[in-house]
């Protein structure tokens, strides 16, 4: 193999190079805004990160978002018994929130990571 291929090789090796690790930084640094956590998994324990950001390491770590924004919950109760003893029917609206605390963001992450929003709404 000449000096010339070799040099031609490590060119274009070296322009790969510095094109794609600069595309994969970017793809996988996540940024999550104040009203969202990010759970890592993938490498140990998850890593739940809140309004900052993190790389992600790609193949191995996955990312799954959560929203903390408060939502509405509809609850509808047939037949239920008020202090008389009347069979009524309830309709009521209730808005949820994930509480600030790191626990509590903890305990929502366990309960609600990978459930929908909608599902959430009509349970």
């Amino acid at each position: 193999m000449s000096v010339l291929m070799i040099i031609i090789v490590a060119a274009v090796a070296a322009l790969l190079l510095f094109v794609a690790l600069p595309i994969v930084y970017v793809k996988n640094y996540i940024k999550v805004p104040p009203n969202e956590v990010a759970v890592f998994t993938g490498r140990g324990t998850p890593k739940v990160v809140r309004g900052g950001a993190r790389f992600r390491v790609p193949g191995i770590e996955r990312v799954d978002i959560m929203s903390l924004e408060p939502f509405n919950v509809s609850i509808n109760l047939q037949n239920a018994l008020s202090n008389n003893g009347v069979p009524v029917n309830v309709e009521a609206v209730g808005l949820v929130r994930i509480g600030s605390s790191e626990e509590a963001v903890q305990t929502a992450v366990q309960r609600f990571l990978t459930s929908d929003l909608n599902e959430l709404q009509r349970q």
